[in-house]
């Protein structure tokens, strides 16, 4: 009787700290919503005031300050920075200004960090810092993808070749997937065989509607992979551990899915040593069991802006609307994990969930962003994105060494503003593009057909249909002669709302290079005075024409440059119709 009564009795203690935990949450703004630092933009650390995420154990800084100041969220603790990195309390709780109290419910932003733990956690300013934080481990985090039952096992590895005696080097390996049969692609580990030189290894999916033979041997492929292969699947870096999929979905391979990869791996031997060698790679794991969901992939992205210098910071932010995926998201999708992509001069990148004028989820937050470092945002809990929620991406730019623009591109010269999205179901989103073409998201194009006050879908339309019009350009085209009727029709079209700004700059892009009837209609306007071409800078004339649109190919090829719908390009009208309206 006594036993029972102990037993009883620890787990009355149990259950009263349990709810004094949850009483202390409800005492500080964002309590129940607190980011866990070793995966902030999903898990988060219940027991805010602790060393120990649920709670119990020693306290942590903010725990402590929480203490002395008489366990209550006052201005005094609101302004405090307990943890050291540079931002107060009520920044990384969600209440800046620090106005909330647990009985005036004043509104809250995002709690975006842990006030007790400095973060980001790899910043100079936390070394030291948060010594007794330990991160789980990948291996333990990617257990059930590895170990489930049917899991096959395919080691992809260099043979053992010499690395070159330079700072850094990417060698690419192509390698054709099981084919006979449809297969989740479910997990990666990289396979490390000389640690001093092994910088990392990337996965990129080749376009599974052609099919180009696989290369037998490595070769030196610098930052850019084969044009077909430059979806990003995962991959190993000092920030990535490996590939994960959620365990309710799997990337589809085989034979209806993705038939080829190319693994890039990075070589770094700064000491330019030249007796290295390496023989690295990748452990993929696959399933014929296939899980409940495809997984999908979108690349969002801000194309075609120019960054000023010098600038210590400069920010550019386009959205994907939610006219758009009030369209084409048919029903909820869950993002699971997310990669971000700029070059040399970014330096911090963030993708949010907008809903009803509030940020209520963030996919992906990188304060620190390098280039070097590839970091991968996993969401083991999957934010959760809504027909007529908006995305808005945002990237941040440091151009202070510089005394020329930053123009958007692939060179590693040029700067480029996107992120990788890993949903389920696969289904569930449709369109072909996230992308922004300046101020215009080109997703509007395949929806509604009107942006910018120009109606794309009409201005195509009319150019397409008016024969009189079109042999009329075409034979002042040929003849290289304005004729009066070519003038006035010029001259008319010159107020078209589509004519000016980022609509008329869309128009004149590489993204409409394959419609011939657009390219007469703008050769009869400069014949006839009417529209004057931009004149391009003396490094893009050194560049050449060629270079300028073998970067337009690729960056559209990869998807991050964005894409025009077919029937503007071919001009048969096709909108998507709203749900309901068929």
């Amino acid at each position: 009787m006594a036993g029972i009564c102990i037993k009883f009795g620890t787990l009355l203690l149990f259950i009263s700290c349990v709810h004094g935990y949850a009483y202390y949450r409800g005492r500080i703004p964002n309590g129940h919503k607190v980011p866990h630092p070793c995966n902030p933009t999903s898990d988060k650390w219940l027991g805010v005031g602790h060393m120990l995420p649920g709670g119990r154990g020693p306290r942590n800084p903010f725990g402590d300050d929480f203490a002395a100041n008489g366990q209550e969220w006052t201005k005094k603790l609101c302004f405090m920075d307990s943890d050291g990195d540079g931002r107060h309390n009520g920044i990384e709780l969600g209440d800046p200004w620090c106005q909330w109290t647990p009985d005036n419910n004043h509104p809250l932003q995002l709690a975006t960090s842990h006030p007790g733990i400095c973060d980001p956690l790899e910043s100079p300013k936390c070394e030291g810092k948060n010594n007794w934080l330990k991160c789980p481990d990948f291996a333990q985090r990617c257990n059930h993808a590895t170990t489930e039952p049917g899991a096959h096992r395919l080691e992809i590895r260099l043979p053992r070749l010499h690395v070159p005696a330079k700072e850094h080097s990417y060698i690419c390996l192509e390698y054709d997937l099981p084919d006979k049969d449809d297969y989740h692609l479910t997990a990666g580990l990289p396979i490390i065989d000389n640690q001093a030189t092994m910088g990392g290894v990337m996965v990129f999916a080749c376009e599974s509607s052609t099919y180009t033979p696989a290369s037998k041997h490595p070769y030196e492929c610098g930052l850019k992979t084969r044009g077909d292969c430059r979806h990003l699947i995962g991959g190993y870096s000092e920030d990535i551990p490996g590939i994960c999929y959620h365990r309710n979905a799997g990337m589809r391979i085989g034979r209806t899915g993705c038939r080829q990869i190319v693994i890039q791996i990075k070589w770094n031997n700064p000491e330019e040593y030249e007796d290295m060698f390496d023989s690295s790679g990748i452990a993929l794991y696959y399933t014929n069991k296939l899980r409940r969901f495809d997984v999908g992939t979108k690349i969002f992205s801000s194309t075609h802006f120019t960054i000023p210098a010098p600038r210590p910071i400069y920010a550019i932010t386009s959205n994907y609307p939610s006219e758009c995926s009030q369209m084409q998201i048919k029903s909820p999708i869950y993002i699971t994990r997310a990669f971000n992509h700029m070059h040399n001069y970014g330096k911090q990148e963030r993708v949010e969930v907008i809903r009803d004028g509030r940020v209520v989820n963030l996919i992906t937050d990188e304060r620190f962003y390098d280039i070097h470092k590839p970091k991968t945002f996993w969401h083991t809990s999957p934010v959760q994105v809504l027909p007529g929620d908006i995305l808005r991406i945002t990237c941040v730019y440091d151009t202070r060494e510089l005394k020329h623009p930053v123009k958007w591109g692939l060179l590693s010269t040029n700067e480029i503003c996107a992120s990788t999205l890993e949903y389920y179901p696969k289904g569930n989103w449709m369109g072909s593009t996230c992308s922004s073409f300046k101020s215009i998201p080109l997703c509007k194009l395949e929806t509604t057909g009107v942006a910018n006050g120009c109606d794309f879908n009409g201005f195509f339309g009319a150019l397409h249909k008016d024969q009189r019009t079109s042999s009329l350009f075409q034979n002042c085209t040929n003849l290289n002669v304005c004729t009066p009727a070519c003038r006035t029709l010029a001259k008319a079209a010159t107020s078209h709302p589509c004519l000016n700004g980022d609509s008329m700059d869309l128009l004149r892009s590489p993204l409409t290079a394959p419609n011939k009837k657009l390219k007469v209609f703008f050769n009869v306007l400069e014949l006839c005075g009417a529209y004057t071409p931009p004149k391009h800078s003396s490094q893009s004339r050194r560049r050449g024409r060629n270079n300028l649109n073998n970067d337009t190919q690729e960056s559209m090829s990869s998807g991050i440059g964005g894409s025009l719908p077919g029937h503007l390009v071919s001009g048969i009208v096709r909108l998507m119709s709203k749900r309901g309206d068929r």
